[in-house]
């Protein structure tokens, strides 16, 4: 009986193990603006009370960032694996590619596996967007944190390229903290 409750045990914290890099890298995110906000002297603005847990499901940005001469429209997309490609459609859809390692003959083969095709919100980056802000540079911002290993462009065609950190795709530049963090640190 002791065995199958220690077993359950492990299966649990492994299978617990995303959802705690999650949670942390989120808190790590929401602080690290907030350093940078002070630093700055910016202002940040939350559209809900703990907005660095929005989801990808959401269709409002999750915060705004606003400079003197700018203002950044951020929503938060995260991704719960680490190993993982996320797969950017040019038609508005996403899909997550995961590798699955099959070993042979002492050698290891990794095998990706992409899940189904989700259709990506349309968000709404001008939720509850101020009237003053209207005469500053707008900066829509899918940030992109717990981050994959790698963003891809996918055509309709099927064709594939790599989506560098900071490019835009569907009038939204995807970003991860780090390149978020020194686009603040150069803001003017």
């Amino acid at each position: 009986m002791t065995f199958w409750f220690l077993l359950a045990g492990v299966i649990s914290i492994i299978i617990a193990i995303p959802y705690f890099r999650f949670v942390f890298k989120r808190i790590k995110c929401a602080c690290l603006i907030k350093k940078v906000c002070k630093k700055r002297k910016f202002r940040s603005f939350a559209v809900k009370p703990l907005w660095f847990f929005g989801c990808k499901y959401g269709k409002n940005c999750d915060v705004y960032i606003e400079t003197p001469n700018e203002v950044y429209s951020v929503k938060l997309f995260g991704m719960k694996k680490r190993r993982s490609v996320l797969l950017l459609w040019e038609d508005g859809r996403y899909s997550v590619r995961n590798f699955i390692a099959v070993i042979s003959f002492g050698t290891a083969i990794q095998y990706p596996i992409d899940s189904k095709a989700k259709d990506m919100s349309v968000f709404d980056f001008r939720y509850r967007f101020k009237e003053e802000w209207e005469i500053k540079t707008p900066h829509n911002i899918l940030l992109v944190n717990p981050v994959s290993m790698e963003f891809r462009r996918k055509k309709a065609s099927g064709a594939e390229s790599v989506l560098g950190d900071g490019e835009t795709l569907n009038g939204m530049r995807v970003c991860s903290l780090p390149r978020l963090l020194r686009d603040l640190e150069n803001a003017i």
